[in-house]
């Protein structure tokens, strides 16, 4: 059940945003320059973005956790993905220096009685949470302190930018800020862009009976695109008190535009073994296709094992043409 931050907790998050902004951080930094914090009792790490050197739009990005940080990666190398599927990597909490009319009702209430007064644009301070699969919200009670602990290591971090610490960002370096336990203090220095290791999952097939039945299916000179696709269309939560967005497994002729098979992915599905279930489903009907195209590495590394297995040639590609036509007509009828 969610638990709601309390007034108190949240004037504290509010204080050091409000420092923060006043430091104008986007001044010196652009989104690509890292700064990685490892909070106290935290073995991975959360990766900040400053976003506003464009004059477009400010706030702080925060990556928490390696499997979010790899999120922010896969985000920034799909550039030529659809809009509307980027946002299978979109897994941070926000800090937005945005306008009043991008609050909501509660974040309005909450500014009232702490007493803070924002004026004009960009200068209104709020917090999103986005979710893989789920519409923004607001951030709960340990969501609150999280932030506010990110957010108070981010200002000094950057307080040893301003006082002289060089971090050659450019050439690929990042500043990162570390709770040194045997010197009893925080540090600050530059050091390699933290990237977490691979973890990814493999669907092995073990049963030789299986794989020498599958074998036997006829060989096709069919492109298939496999992917789960996002939807502009929410489905209201009401264990989890929050909107998730609709997705879709999809199995289609990357030539022909054929849809072979659509299935709902819900809450408590895993949408990989959805895939790999619908491929083993159209090898048995139709037959082996001779290409699978998949939008990324995960779904890649799910696959890899059959593939192999069955001599299919599998390739990454952001942009699923078949796939993406289809997602595109179905938002547009919803």
């Amino acid at each position: 059940m969610r638990i709601e931050a309390s007034l108190e907790e949240w004037r504290e998050l509010y204080n050091v945003a409000i420092e923060i902004h006043k430091i104008k951080p986007w001044t010196k930094l652009s989104v690509l320059d890292l700064i990685t914090i490892f909070l106290k009792g935290q073995e991975e790490p959360c990766l900040c973005s400053v976003m506003g050197q464009l004059g477009e739009r400010y706030g702080v990005y925060m990556y928490i956790g390696d499997e979010a940080i790899t999120d922010f990666f896969q985000l920034i190398n799909s550039s030529d993905m659809p809009h509307n599927q980027i946002i299978r990597y979109q897994n941070s909490v926000i800090c937005h220096f945005g306008s009043r009319e991008e609050l909501v009702k509660e974040e309005r209430e909450i500014i009232k009685k702490l007493g803070i007064k924002f004026r004009g644009k960009n200068n209104w301070i709020y917090f999103r949470v986005n979710e893989k699969g789920y519409s923004p919200y607001m951030p709960d009670k340990d969501q609150v302190l999280m932030i506010t602990e990110i957010l108070k290591n981010l200002y000094m971090a950057i307080g040893a930018l301003n006082e002289g610490l060089n971090v050659r960002f450019k050439q690929g370096k990042a500043l990162f800020r570390v709770f040194n336990e045997e010197r009893d203090l925080w540090l600050n220095f530059e050091d390699n862009t933290y990237v977490p290791r691979e973890r990814y999952m493999v669907a092995e097939i073990d049963d030789e009976l299986f794989l020498k039945r599958l074998n036997k299916q006829p060989r096709t000179n069919n492109i298939l695109e496999l992917d789960v696709i996002y939807l502009s269309t929410f489905m209201r939560s009401k264990i989890l008190e929050k909107m998730s967005l609709m997705k879709l497994a999809l199995v289609v002729d990357g030539e022909t535009g054929e849809l072979f098979r659509n299935e709902i992915v819900t809450l408590e599905d895993n949408e990989m073994d959805i895939l790999f279930r619908c491929l083993i489903d159209y090898i048995t009907i139709i037959g082996i296709p001779k290409i699978i195209l998949v939008r990324d590495i995960y779904t890649n590394n799910v696959l890899s094992d059959i593939c192999s297995k069955l001599n299919i040639e599998m390739h990454i590609s952001s942009t699923l043409y078949s796939i993406d036509r289809f997602a595109g007509a179905f938002d547009q009828i919803r």
